[in-house]
């Protein structure tokens, strides 16, 4: 009969149902409450200290990871605002829009004078070489300031930067190369106790002797592996900040937040999909339950549906008897997305090592005084970056500098028995603009009149050479008595040329 046989075949449906339901074995939300609760472990087994062996070795982390820690920190760097944001502001602290300034400090005479004849014409020839590209980089494209926020951008984001130093058609020249080609493979030690670790030859003593680079194939972009430039540790400038002794290679600044950045980005995706489904409406065409007398025996297996698949805005639908349309308004999930958001974002500018402020470049809500200290404190941060860049790069570049500029100019006359003293330098970072510049100025000008600081030591601050500032000032004074003695000895012939004058003319 058809009634036994829709039975059937609605049996049928069901039984295939529960067949077809597979069980809920694995999710992303399961893996990582798993990962939650056997988390404690992670950090001993990632250090070495499980499966019996004595102690860690940041080395043996960086020699498994490095490659990947890399890369994940360029794709942050290329695909998230807020690591975008943070790279950016690291290298306008360390370096500023000019660079670091270096200004020649010597003090080979008695005379100051002198000191500062020798100390302009050194700047001169040195910038004379440095801002021109052609003479500074290899590749004829940076300048010294262009150079010096490439290498902490690139130190900042690969944890490292890699500076290799050449002698061309007798100048000395620069060359900035991919971390990356500086292999982390192929370790191994020698006869003479000196070992290769993470790319780099060192003594017994962990001196670096030499650095293996592979060589790059420009057409394809691929390393060649096997393949190596071995370069001397006298020509390789190797910029990194050491967290640990013996530390062999850099750790890129954003890996103690990517997992905080992740966090807030799924959070930020989750909020959106569900703004999109609260701000939808969901409607059902129901079908009302029909009697056995209504019944088609005929046609009872073939239910009944509605045309449309979705109602069109501000149509008018004439429904089937016994239809009836239900709608589903979902309402918003998004509770406490600005607590969170401000919540994670603290945690990420904690792991970054940047005051929030300066991270998300608001000023809501900022008072003028924790605008101050804020600055105060980030401009603390960037200092031992400053201090990296400056002993690792800008001192090896000038003394490389100066020896060439002895050997080829003549026209300086200087001894290489002062070398020593010529290398005597000021590396001035940009200042920052104040907040209070005035204050600023009247707290140095106590200084100097309770004699806490000297006024050299104050226009240094500044950026000034304190010799040319004071000689300027001298000359300014001797020409601003000029003109006062010029225009009193006028006024006085004025007057006397008036007084002479007979008053019956």
């Amino acid at each position: 009969m058809a009634w036994r046989r829709k039975l059937d075949l609605k049996d049928n449906k069901e039984h295939k149902t529960k067949q077809d339901r597979k069980p809920l074995t694995d999710s992303t939300l399961k893996r990582e409450l798993r990962d939650v609760r056997t988390n404690t472990q992670s950090s001993v087994i990632n250090f070495g200290f499980s499966a019996g062996n004595a102690a860690g070795n940041i080395n043996s982390i960086i020699n498994l990871t490095l490659p990947v820690l890399v890369a994940k920190s360029r794709e942050y760097s290329l695909n998230n605002g807020i690591a975008k944001k943070f790279f950016q502001v690291n290298s306008d602290g360390v370096t500023g829009a000019s660079g670091l300034y270096i200004r020649p400090d010597v003090h080979l005479y008695d005379d100051n004078a002198q000191n500062l004849i020798v100390n302009e014409e050194l700047e001169k020839a040195f910038y004379k070489y440095a801002e021109n590209p052609e003479l500074f980089s290899v590749n004829g494209k940076l300048d010294l300031a262009s150079f010096q926020r490439l290498v902490e951008r690139t130190r900042s984001i690969d944890g490292e930067a890699f500076v290799i130093c050449h002698e061309i058609d007798g100048n000395v020249k620069f060359e900035l190369i991919d971390s990356l080609r500086v292999p982390v493979s192929g370790n191994r030690m020698f006869n003479d106790n000196s070992y290769i670790s993470n790319g780099i030859r060192f003594d017994q003593y962990g001196k670096p002797i030499e650095y293996y680079v592979t060589r790059l194939n420009p057409i394809n972009y691929t390393y060649q592996t096997g393949t190596y430039d071995v370069i001397p540790a006298s020509r390789m400038l190797h910029l990194m900040v050491s967290d640990y002794p013996a530390q062999q290679r850099g750790i890129p600044d954003i890996i103690a937040g990517t997992t905080l950045l992740k966090d807030l980005e799924s959070f930020i995706k989750a909020a959106i999909v569900s703004k999109k489904l609260s701000a939808s409406a969901t409607a059902f065409i129901l079908n009302a339950d029909s009697s056995d007398g209504d019944t088609d025996f005929i046609n009872d297996d073939k239910p009944e549906y509605y045309e449309n698949d979705y109602l069109s805005g501000g149509s008018i639908v004439e429904l089937q008897p016994g239809q009836n349309i239900t709608s589903v308004n979902p309402n918003g999930a998004t509770d406490g997305i600005t607590e969170f958001v401000s919540t994670q974002m603290q945690m990420i500018a904690m792991a970054l090592g940047i005051t929030e402020q300066s991270l998300s470049g608001s000023t809501a809500n900022a008072s003028f005084s924790a605008a101050k200290l804020t600055d105060k404190l980030q401009q603390q941060t960037f200092k031992s970056r400053i201090n990296a860049l400056t002993t690792t790069i800008l001192k090896p570049i000038y003394a490389m500098w100066l020896k060439r500029e002895m050997l080829s100019n003549r026209k300086l006359n200087l001894n290489f028995g002062d070398f020593d003293k010529l290398l005597n330098a000021k590396y001035i970072s940009e200042t920052a603009t104040s907040l209070d510049p005035l204050k600023d100025v009247q707290t140095q000008v106590l200084m100097i009149d309770n004699k806490i600081k000297s006024r050299s030591m104050v226009i240094s601050e500044f950026g000034y050479d304190p010799y040319v500032v004071q000689r300027e000032i001298e000359e300014e004074e001797k020409q601003n008595n000029n003109k006062q003695e010029v225009i009193q000895d006028g006024t006085q012939e004025q007057q006397e040329g008036t007084t002479s004058t007979p008053p019956g003319d």
